[in-house]
């Protein structure tokens, strides 16, 4: 059985501040107030033209690399790297733009 905090409790941890379907190749930003916190692959996502991530104290994945908080020699995601449909990948963005292929995003504050 799921551990379910609240009924009445908005579970940002899991995307249930809302989400969206992109399949295009256009810049998404998601809603004023909000980050993407989870992308899910529905068709093989061949490569992030941009995944921006967050600025906080702490740092994510993305088509940029905050040196600083991701350690020492960290690298930004390559533009060949595909996510195959299935794949969620988590974290704290502020926009994404496809290359090729159809995600789910979840958004958090």
């Amino acid at each position: 059985m799921a551990n379910i905090v609240g009924l009445n409790t908005p579970q940002i941890d899991i995307g249930q501040l809302g989400s969206a379907y992109l399949a295009d190749t256009a810049a998404f930003t998601p809603p004023t107030g909000k980050v993407i916190v989870a992308v899910l692959s529905l068709a093989d996502a061949t490569k992030f033209t941009a995944l921006t991530p967050s600025n906080g104290d702490h740092a994510y994945a993305g088509t940029v690399t905050q040196v600083t908080a991701n350690g020492t020699n960290p690298d930004e995601l390559p533009d060949t790297q595909t996510f195959p449909a299935g794949v969620t990948i988590y974290g704290r963005w502020t926009g994404l733009t496809l290359n090729g292929g159809a995600v789910i995003m979840y958004f958090g504050e």
